[in-house]
């Protein structure tokens, strides 16, 4: 199943500054997600709500939101 992701104008823009080679790999990094794919980590402590996702340097940090109802 595949999970819709809502990227903020920042994440966005922030991606679109990057050079070519981190940008594609951010962007194929954040398509992955929606397929739950990455090194994703559950983060703890006043955090425990947030996970991360490792994209070589890069640690994107991100919340799951549920918003209407599974069929």
């Amino acid at each position: 199943m595949e999970i819709k992701v809502e990227l903020s104008k920042q994440v966005v823009a922030f991606v679109a500054r990057r050079a070519p080679e981190p940008r594609r790999a951010l962007r194929a990094a954040l398509r992955g997600l929606a397929r739950e794919r990455g090194d994703i980590r559950a983060l703890e402590g006043p955090l425990k709500d947030y996970h991360r996702l490792r994209v070589g340097g890069y640690r994107i940090i991100f919340a799951y939101k549920v918003s209407g109802k599974r069929r």
